[in-house]
């Protein structure tokens, strides 16, 4: 779902960038079948959780990317409390308001688990289910929604990473 986002911000020719852990990364190849153009996708990976947020203030205070991506999706809920504060949420919306662009957080959670803050206008709840041998439909259901009535859905189709059918 992430990637398909990538995806729009690169054809409408946004720069964006992916910010996670040095542990942890997404599949190049699988990115690359998705049309992302990696070539054109700046790859930002910090020591710590608490790094993310620090890394996406300076990325956004820069003003060249139109897409930020903070995967977070390795953090359990009380590391996002602690290294996603409030002032950081009200910071980094700010920033998203002044230079334009849009930030992302990829977390990990259960369906009632809170959202990182009430700062957050969007959150989704992501879910996948097999279509074929190696296809997939992944879907996000918009729970909260502050720019519109939550309750809609958006579909994509996906394909399976290569060996996993």
């Amino acid at each position: 779902m992430a990637f398909a986002l990538v995806h729009e911000a690169q054809t409408l020719q946004e720069p964006v960038a992916w910010v996670t852990l040095r542990t942890e990364t997404f599949y190049p190849p699988d990115a690359a079948a998705s049309a992302i153009d990696l070539a054109q996708l700046a790859v930002v990976r910090v020591p710590q959780h608490r790094d993310v947020c620090r890394a996406a203030d300076q990325l956004a205070r820069s003003q060249a990317f139109g897409l930020l991506v903070l995967d977070l999706s390795s953090g359990d809920e009380r590391t996002l409390r602690r290294c996603v504060p409030m002032a950081s949420l009200s910071r980094l919306m700010g920033l998203a308001h002044k230079y334009h662009c849009a930030i992302i957080f990829l977390t990990h959670k259960a369906e009632r688990a809170p959202s990182l803050g009430s700062l957050i206008s969007l959150r989704g709840q992501t879910t996948r289910r097999r279509v074929g041998p190696d296809a997939f439909v992944c879907r996000m259901q918009v729970v909260r929604d502050k720019r519109r009535a939550p309750g809609w859905k958006h579909e994509v189709s996906c394909r399976g990473p290569s060996g996993l059918h």
